[in-house]
């Protein structure tokens, strides 16, 4: 089966019993972030929104890396 979503793996197969992580929007650096806030206060970087194809290749915003 195929299955097309816009949507992140993690939210279509989100377990519900596990604790979720709050999604926003936020401007870092001057660039525009889809972040996961963890309740310890952390900011983890899911994906960034750019139309800039340099800001792809800076390593400070990889999806994944936690931002400081």
């Amino acid at each position: 089966m195929i299955f097309y979503t816009p949507l992140q793996l993690e939210e279509v197969f989100a377990n519900p019993e596990e604790e979720q992580a709050e999604r926003a929007y936020v401007s870092h650096g001057g660039k525009m972030l889809y972040v996961d806030k963890f309740p310890n206060g952390e900011y983890m970087l899911t994906q960034l929104v750019s139309t800039n194809p340099n800001d792809y290749l800076n390593d400070h915003y990889r999806p994944g890396s936690y931002l400081h």
